[in-house]
């Protein structure tokens, strides 16, 4: 079974090839990857494996990016130090979250669970994908966030907010008429809140609503400049990794 490990930690990545082959020798490591970046040029370039170990914290952003950028059509099993991101996980082709320091135990049953979704979908990977896609949680979005400022707390509605940013580790939301308020969640708690029809993360920094949209200009370097509606203008640029994914949500939303 031909296997690719995402992971940024180089001890943690040969610990989980070495436990997994203990486990089952006839596993092959395709490669260890231990970046976003990396990770999105190898999948596009090379066969997709039999089965994707990926860490989610990443030296330059989160495995979740990967899964925007590729369409991934193996089976994914996370391994984090976190569990916030459970419910994120199962959205895509997860099937399994493995919480660090991983145990041995832990893996067989990752790996006895694939063999028997395997024996149980014989078209592999289609019938399994199709599964996971017609049983993952609804995501219609919150129609509100709740907000806490000088001592009071109100809501806002969703569509009454242009973009969310983050700046000095802080996140914050802006809405169409121009207030800038603050929020406890980080970028990626907040994207997973929200409807992707509506909301698309342009980048590690920005997360921003269609109605937003005001024009895209071609940048340096098959970049995408995006300027958006608001009190303050603002240009939020797309990586030319990203722009045909956007322009495609743009378009089909």
């Amino acid at each position: 079974m031909k296997t690719l490990i995402i992971e940024d930690e180089a001890n943690a990545a040969h610990d989980l090839a070495a436990m997994l082959q203990k486990i089952d020798p006839t596993i092959q490591i395709c490669a260890f990857l231990d970046s976003v970046e990396t990770a999105i040029e190898w999948l596009r370039r090379n066969t997709p494996p039999d089965l994707i170990f990926m860490d989610i914290q990443l030296a330059d952003g989160v495995s979740f990016e990967i899964l925007r950028e590729v369409e991934i059509s193996s089976p994914v099993i996370f391994c984090t130090a976190y569990d916030e991101y459970a419910l994120q996980a199962f959205r895509v082709n997860s099937i399994d979250y493995l919480l660090k320091p991983l145990e041995e135990a832990d893996l067989k049953r990752s790996l006895d669970k694939l063999a028997f979704l395997r024996q149980q979908f014989g078209d592999w990977p289609q019938k399994l994908l199709n599964w996971f896609s017609q049983n993952r949680p609804a995501s219609g979005g919150k129609s509100s966030f709740l907000v806490s400022f000088k001592g009071k707390l109100f809501p806002v509605q969703t569509r009454d907010i242009a973009y969310f940013i983050i700046e000095d580790s802080l996140s914050f939301l802006i809405t169409f008429d121009g207030r800038k308020l603050p929020l406890s969640q980080t970028l990626d708690v907040i994207e997973e809140q929200l409807d992707p029809r509506q909301f698309y993360r342009a980048n590690r920094q920005y997360i921003i609503a269609f109605e937003a949209v005001k024009e895209v200009e071609p940048y340096f370097a098959r970049k995408l400049a995006v300027k958006l509606r608001s009190i303050k203008p603002e240009t939020v640029f797309i990586s030319r990794e990203k722009s045909t994914s956007f322009l495609h949500w743009l378009e089909n939303r």
